[in-house]
């Protein structure tokens, strides 16, 4: 998906009267090196695309949230996908695996909460990005090593 058209997508979702009926759409993929990563942790993802619903694009924007993402930041997912500086495996839930896509800037960490085959109804079996929203760096290092570790780049 073009970034262009990502950002009309968000739009659209995060329009006041917006018609929101799970519509996804595939934002990218899945590195390879994060699937090895993934293997080696016993997770196997059914696909590598990443895709977006229109509802999860809407909970993440939503305006009472207490730390949402920037929307601008948010309308070049596509692109921030491809460059992550840090990516956790989460694997905390017994219902699956999580992985935690971290960007730094301006002193503001955003995170990316991408569920690891996630099924959709109607749609089938998907990589989605369910959330995301800015937290504190310090939060995210104590996680280590309490079901989340490190698969690819720094804190």
């Amino acid at each position: 998906m073009t970034a262009i058209k990502f950002s009309e997508f968000v739009d659209e979702s995060d329009a006041e009267n917006a018609k929101i009926n799970g519509v996804a759409q595939t934002v990218g993929e899945l590195k390879p090196e994060w699937v090895f990563a993934l293997q080696k942790f016993g997770f196997m993802p059914d696909t590598n695309e990443i895709s977006i619903r229109d509802i999860d694009a809407r909970h993440t924007l939503r305006p009472k949230k207490s730390r949402p993402l920037p929307k601008e930041w948010y309308k070049n997912l596509p692109h921030h996908l491809q460059h992550p500086d840090a990516v956790l495996l989460d694997i905390t839930h017994p219902e699956g695996a999580s992985l935690l896509l971290i960007f730094h800037g301006n002193n503001v960490v955003h995170k990316l909460v991408v569920r690891l085959n996630y099924t959709v109804r109607k749609q089938g079996v998907m990589n989605i990005v369910v959330s995301g929203q800015n937290v504190m760096l310090g939060g995210i290092k104590a996680m280590l090593g309490r079901g989340y570790e490190l698969i690819e780049g720094t804190l």
